[in-house]
């Protein structure tokens, strides 16, 4: 969520006119959040602890818990 929501602000930045140099600046830490989250996000997921609490929702465990 917090991606997209630095995504959304990296599409919604204009420059005011041809000597803005802070709107390229704003779109490109924007652009950098929105990785640096989405890596975040992908290394909390990929952990071993995480995948062993959240069983078959991080893709481990049965597909049937009453097995």
């Amino acid at each position: 969520m917090s991606a997209g929501l630095a995504c959304s602000w990296a599409l919604t930045i204009r420059p005011s006119g041809p000597g803005d140099d802070d709107a390229p600046a704003g779109i490109e830490l924007s652009c950098m959040l929105t990785i640096g989250i989405s890596g975040f996000a992908v290394l909390i997921t990929a952990a071993p602890s995480v995948r062993r609490a959240m069983g078959r929702w991080a893709g481990g465990g049965s597909p049937r818990p009453w097995c």
